[in-house]
């Protein structure tokens, strides 16, 4: 065993190491629930953005390059700032999570239901009526950003089979040719960028709220 190792466990009490052991599970789930939320969105790309700022700054004080120092000090001290700017819906996002399914799980889980059956009743309309149509369930990242960039466009309205098939529906006022799943507010027209070179079939996301 390591002698730095052994003089900490031997200095420590049972009680002591396992409130660091709990401290140590607790930083790392954080993060690692920070980066399943962040993946694959832009955010995340701002935030690799920022880590590469930090270690230009690690960089800058270990050789002593004063200027590059001086400005990386500045945009360190605006650090705190800077991430609730870029991250402010991903920060909400995550503070809703947190507390519909640490003190609504069943609440959750029933919604969570009846948009699965309302879902499933209007693909099975659509079908009866050979009508294509790309339906998205949001999962981590959220589409969030693509509203406004892609023409997407909200409608704040319960999830129901009614409005989904009218989303469809090539006669309906509100014909889209796509449509991703949430509890209340429904983007539609929305085209993901991955399907916007090879796809004719309108999309509507759904986003889910607490």
């Amino acid at each position: 065993m390591p002698e730095g190792l052994r003089v900490y466990l031997e200095s420590r009490s049972v009680l002591q190491l396992a409130r660091d052991g709990l401290d140590v599970f607790l930083v790392y789930y954080l993060i690692y629930r920070s980066l399943l939320v962040l993946r694959g969105t832009r955010a995340m790309q701002v935030g690799l953005g920022l880590g590469m700022v930090f270690l230009l700054y690690v960089v800058a004080r270990v050789f002593q390059l004063v200027t590059v120092l001086s400005i990386m000090s500045a945009l360190i001290s605006s650090m705190l700032l800077i991430i609730v700017v870029v991250f402010q819906n991903d920060i909400r996002r995550g503070l809703q999570r947190v507390g519909s399914r640490a003190w609504f799980g069943g609440l959750a889980r029933s919604q969570e239901s009846r948009v699965i059956d309302a879902v499933v009743e209007a693909a099975t309309e659509l079908a009866r009526h050979r009508i294509g149509a790309i339906i998205t369930f949001e999962q981590d990242a959220n589409l969030d950003e693509f509203v406004g960039v892609h023409k997407g466009h909200v409608i704040d309205a319960q999830v129901s089979k009614e409005l989904l098939v009218s989303l469809f529906v090539p006669e309906g006022c509100l014909f889209s040719p796509s449509a991703p799943p949430a509890e209340k507010v429904l983007y539609y027209s929305l085209v993901p960028p991955s399907f916007s070179n090879n796809t004719q079939s309108p999309t509507s996301y759904i986003h889910q709220t607490p």
